[in-house]
């Protein structure tokens, strides 16, 4: 795993796990969703760029499109992480993903649309991101009735990717000494100056 990649880790894992759990505690009516929890084996795939034709990824705001899963289903989602995390490793949101598929972290915000949410709504980093063009178009306008874009929310205070990265490259200039810190000199494009 990439230096980068081994401290979003650290510090998503800390974060989700924090607040899954007590989140746990408090939403027994969120059991139901327990189902949607185990990873979900995916292909990067453009398949979700077909789904387009669907009117409700041209108006969300449409009663037809109250329930997303009818016509953007969670392998579909996941089909689209796959692309973004294929592209961008070092994300934060994928490396939340990462720990939601390996068992280090687990509940509600490990569901696709809320990894969707995580990821897309990375203001630094989703520009010219094929893979949120599905979720961007039903979740990020504000007339959508789709359900799921209101259930499945990104992780709260979630760091963008911009700033842990820059924290990481700040920590390197403090401590240039530190393991690997001489290779992660990007803060542009990390999975390219950091070490795997």
């Amino acid at each position: 795993m990439r230096f980068v990649g081994v401290l979003l880790l650290s510090l998503s894992t800390l974060a989700i796990t924090t607040h899954l759990s007590a989140k746990a505690e408090s939403a027994g009516h969120h059991q139901h969703r327990g189902r949607h929890q185990a990873p979900i084996a995916a292909r990067a795939t453009a398949a979700g760029h077909s789904l387009r034709s669907h009117n409700c990824f041209n108006d969300p705001s449409s009663q037809d499109c109250v329930d997303g899963t009818s016509f953007y289903s969670n392998t579909q989602i996941e089909a689209d992480l796959q692309l973004l995390c294929t592209a961008k490793s070092w994300m934060v949101g994928c490396t939340i993903r990462t720990a939601c598929n390996n068992g280090q972290a687990s509940g509600d915000y490990c569901h696709p649309w809320a990894l969707a949410a995580s990821l897309c709504s990375d203001a630094d980093d989703n520009a010219d991101m094929a893979g949120c063009d599905n979720y961007r178009s039903l979740c990020m306008v504000g007339t959508t009735v789709v359900s799921q874009c209101s259930n499945h929310k990104a992780l709260p205070n979630q760091l963008s990717t911009a700033q842990v990265t820059e924290d990481v490259l700040d920590l390197c200039r403090v401590m240039p000494d530190m393991t690997m810190c001489s290779q992660c000199t990007s803060d542009t494009n990390p999975a390219t100056t950091c070490p795997s």
